[in-house]
């Protein structure tokens, strides 16, 4: 929770670095793999190979994740299958990490707000994990969308840029200088 706080709070922060996405991600679903079993939630995998190298910062990216599998968790109280499937995004270049559950997806009024800080449609909960995800993606040039799938379930997809193509504008708001 407290990490959660400070990548929501953090307006600068290092700057970010080529990295590969499928290291945090898999981090963050090897913390939720004992939760995910305890609850019937099947995980499945679909990452291809030779993926390339974006612009992220590790432990921000994984924050992001766990937001995400976080939704995942509350919305299969009774079991279900979560697929991630994380491969090149031929018109960008970098990377897409798509999230979809088999759960009932976002209610109308949830998906308008989905992005809202303090915008929960569940009692309990802050109403911050996508709101975050999406402003920790933002930080690097990456952006986060969500959906109903096409029959049933929640769609949450990762899109990264690739390592070589840093935008200006993050240069110039933050300061850092190009390689």
């Amino acid at each position: 929770m407290l990490k959660s706080l400070e990548e929501f709070f953090d307006d600068g922060g290092a700057p970010p670095q080529e990295g590969k996405a499928e290291v945090p991600i898999e981090a963050a679903l090897a913390a939720w793999e004992g939760p995910f079993r305890q609850r019937r939630i099947k995980i499945v995998r679909r990452v291809e190979t030779g993926l390339p190298q974006v612009l992220i910062r590790g432990d921000s990216l994984r924050v992001a994740v766990f937001q995400i599998l976080r939704n995942v968790y509350d919305s299969l109280p009774g079991g279900g299958t979560l697929t991630i499937h994380v491969s090149r995004d031929a018109s960008s270049g970098g990377i897409t990490a798509r999230f979809s559950d088999t759960g009932p997806g976002f209610s109308p009024k949830a998906l308008s707000a989905l992005f809202t800080p303090f915008s929960s449609a569940r009692t309990g909960h802050l109403g911050l994990g996508l709101c975050l995800a999406r402003k920790i993606l933002r930080r690097f040039g990456g952006e986060i969308e969500a959906a109903n799938g096409p029959s049933k379930g929640a769609v949450v997809t990762l899109s990264l840029v690739p390592a070589d193509s840093a935008p200006a504008f993050q240069l110039r708001r933050y300061g850092w200088s190009a390689k």
